[in-house]
């Protein structure tokens, strides 16, 4: 499905002193882009592929694409590369209805069965205000897959079918299926398709020309090809499309296609009042309603509004597993910055803060440059490494380097979050996984049940997870214990994993959990919580830490018959170590 926000990183208001609004010099401000290039061209050598696009006081400052927009081809990014914004179609659809307001065709008051057939009671209260706001009481999908072939009759009609999760206006729930319903209001009231409408009054009035689903006709090698895991995914236009765009479980909510200058474009549009009047861009961008129980961050319509260290924050982000963008405007000081990545181990969204970071002047250090060595040196690091503790680090040659996957949560600490100390929510997270496992492998009870959060579907939940457990004492016999390999940060996201110990062999299992919420989902994995470290030295090793931007190092010592692997501070000292 069409990722909801909570499945990405978002960047969270920092906690530390609001950095001064004074404007950088034009010198400063170009040097401080050309900071954010090079961290994003050396991450580039780690596997990282995307576009970066920088616009400051109404000028574009900087469109550039890194690595590969197709693999197979040798095709690197182009800075006028099309990429997949997500979720950031959601900002469009907010802004097509309050076109329409503006012609006094509807009004955000209005209940949506002013223009929508077919409303049911319970839902007559519903508001487009709620749609663009997330409180209207819907689930965030109502279908298996994006491209699922349902048209917009249809799909209006599956969702108003549905009982809803809550009240109208009672409470946040990020919804996918509310952005679709504005998007039906929009053709409903509009009389034209919705991408033909979001062109005609949004896009082209703003110059962007090569923003949109279909209209835009992109020349072959124009989109960037997704990869999932080393795998070619491809493109969104790939997948099963109507005439006239996606189906109706994408449209209006995700699946518009851009470029890094038409996003800036669009960003300096709605500061110039181009195409959104000044109160009506007012009513766009104020936050109306909490995303979380601290209320850090407040949704507007179509994006999230918070206070950080550099001002006002007016943001969106979206992804699905394999392209991931981040549009981050920073209106105090105008300047908006665009981000886009099309691998899924490498996604965009996590890196916008220290990106951010270093547009506004901060001293960070790049990442070092990848060399090549050669493939035997690679292959005589393989083996397994103990810690003091006792704990696992397996190492592999693989690929130009070496994968470090590890079995116990001080090598996931190292590897993951670059310190020697487990993070004490990783640690509480284990316990809850484990204990969870434990019950679970007796029957799968109300108690394993609430683990989900109240608007589960426990019963398709208790029928996948029985049909899990049958399957591994079929494949396995009896079941032993649970032993977990470590808890990790992915994507925003706590992924907590455990081997499954059975009597003739285990399996290893990742459960997601939101970091003060309910368990969003469990998967077989391949194997324990790893990353692939790149050469970068004499015998020195180093990926980049995410969401952090930061580089980690391993260093490899021979001690006679002995291997030494050496985890190595920013001044390169050793924090760690581990002997084969």
């Amino acid at each position: 499905m069409h990722v909801n926000r909570r499945d990405v990183i978002r960047m969270l208001p920092a906690a530390a002193t609001l950095v001064s609004a004074s404007a950088q010099t034009q010198g400063q401000m170009q040097a401080a882009v050309s900071e954010a290039a090079l961290f994003l061209d050396r991450l580039a050598g780690y596997g990282f592929s995307g576009i970066l696009g920088v616009a400051e006081k109404g000028k574009i400052l900087l469109e550039r694409g890194f690595g590969f927009a197709d693999r197979e081809k040798g095709l690197k990014v182009q800075p006028d590369q099309v990429y997949s914004v997500g979720s950031i179609t959601k900002q469009f659809t907010a802004a097509a209805i309050l076109k329409l307001e503006a012609q006094g065709k509807l009004s955000t008051a209005d209940p949506i069965s002013k223009h929508l057939p077919g409303i049911p009671a319970d839902k007559s209260a519903i508001t487009i205000h709620h749609l663009l706001t997330h409180t209207a009481g819907l689930r965030p999908d109502y279908g298996d897959t994006d491209f699922e072939t349902v048209q917009r009759d249809e799909y209006v009609a599956r969702v108003m079918a549905a009982p809803l999760d809550s009240a109208p206006g009672a409470r946040f729930r990020y919804s996918n299926a509310g952005y679709s319903l504005a998007a039906a209001i929009v053709e409903r009231t509009g009389g034209v398709g919705y991408e033909q409408f979001c062109r005609e009054h949004l896009f082209l009035p703003a110059g962007m020309r090569d923003t949109g689903y279909l209209l835009p006709k992109f020349a072959p090698g124009r989109l960037a090809t997704g990869y999932r895991e080393g795998n070619r995914w491809g493109t969104i236009l790939e997948r099963p499309m109507a005439a006239d765009g996606p189906y109706w479980n994408l449209r209006g909510n995700g699946g518009i296609h851009s470029t890094a200058g038409d996003m800036l474009r669009w960003h300096i549009a709605l500061m110039a009042n181009t195409v959104l009047t000044a109160s009506a861009r007012e009513k766009f961008e104020t936050g109306y309603v909490a995303e979380g129980p601290r209320g850090l961050m407040k949704y507007a319509y179509g994006w999230s509004t918070s206070q950080s260290r550099y001002g006002k924050l007016v943001e969106h982000n979206g992804g699905n597993g394999i392209f991931a963008a981040n549009f981050c405007r920073y209106v105090d000081r105008d300047v908006a910055l665009f981000i886009a990545s099309n691998v899924s181990e490498w996604p965009a969204i996590p890196f916008t803060e220290t990106v951010a970071d270093r547009l506004f002047g901060e001293k960070l250090p790049a990442p070092p440059a990848v060399i090549s060595i050669p493939k035997e040196r690679l292959q005589s690091y393989s083996g397994t490494y103990s810690l003091a503790g006792g704990e696992k680090l397996h190492v592999a040659a693989e690929g130009d380097g070496l994968r470090l996957s590890a079995e116990g949560q001080q090598p996931v600490s190292l590897l993951l979050f670059g310190r020697i100390r487990p993070m004490p929510v990783a640690e509480e997270i284990t316990k809850r996984t484990l204990a969870l496992l434990r019950v679970e492998a007796s029957g799968v009870s109300e108690e394993v049940l609430r683990a989900w959060g109240r608007n589960a579907p426990v019963e398709e939940i208790r029928k996948r997870r029985t049909s899990f457990w049958n399957e591994q004492r079929s494949r396995f016999g009896d079941f032993k214990e649970a032993v977990s390999l470590g808890t990790a940060m992915e994507r925003g996201d706590f992924v907590s994993y455990s081997r499954l110990v059975f009597e003739n062999g285990s399996v290893i299992t990742a459960h997601v959990w939101e970091e003060d919420g309910p368990l969003l989902g469990v998967r077989v994995a391949n194997r324990p919580p790893s990353r692939v470290f790149l050469p970068t030295g004499q015998d020195e090793f180093s990926t980049v830490q995410i969401p952090t931007g930061q580089p980690a190092t391993v260093r490899f010592k021979r001690e006679g018959q002995s291997v030494r692997l050496e985890f190595l501070d920013a001044a390169g000292s050793p924090t760690a170590a581990a002997a084969r």
